[in-house]
């Protein structure tokens, strides 16, 4: 899935719940996909962070999707960072 395909996916997700908390979760991978959309990334190098956002298996339904995808967003830092060597601030 495309970069731009996952950002359509979490503004679709911000705009379907309520809960401040999972808002929170989705906004942060947005400001991540976001960030790396205006980097001046190698096709290969986009690729391979999108195979990484395939294999996390964001589509699928978890029974508590604020600890599936917190625990998905902090694995997707992690890859960044070590292939990367991409941190966010703070």
């Amino acid at each position: 899935m495309t970069l731009k395909n996952e950002l359509i996916f979490f503004e679709n997700l911000v705009a379907e719940t309520i809960r401040k908390s999972e808002i929170k979760v989705y906004q942060e991978f947005i400001q991540i996909i976001t960030s790396l959309e205006k980097r001046d990334l190698l096709k290969n190098e986009i690729q391979s962070i999108e195979t990484e956002l395939d294999n996390l298996n964001l589509k699928s339904n978890s029974a508590n999707r604020k600890k599936y995808f917190k625990k998905a967003n902090n694995d997707f830092k992690k890859y960044l960072k070590d292939t990367f060597s991409l941190t966010t601030k703070g």
